[in-house]
């Protein structure tokens, strides 16, 4: 594995790592609630930024040629297409998303 590739992995992994601990924040204490020990703005806020910083690496990761930006926003489209679809069901037979 070059440098490239394992600077870009590593970076995915922190990035992605970040948004979880984040929406982990968001289900313990709200969407709204203000962050405490220094940091500003809402858990809102924090999701955002993280998210951001996914898409940054992303992006980078596709800039080096680590991943395939166009197959990625292909797959999103298809993943949302089944998100917004009221028939599609989980492996359960459940609704896929409310």
């Amino acid at each position: 594995m070059t440098d490239t590739v394992q600077y870009a992995l590593g970076l995915l992994a922190e990035e992605c790592g970040e948004v979880v601990q984040e929406i982990g924040k968001a289900w313990r204490f709200g969407l709204t609630t203000p962050t405490t020990q220094g940091s500003r703005g809402t858990a809102h806020d924090h999701i955002t930024t993280e998210l951001g910083d996914v898409l940054a690496a992303i992006r980078y990761a596709a800039a080096r040629g680590v991943v395939d930006l166009d197959r990625i926003e292909a797959h999103a489209e298809m993943k949302l297409t089944r998100l917004l679809d009221p028939d599609s069901r989980d492996n359960l037979g459940r609704r896929l998303a409310p």
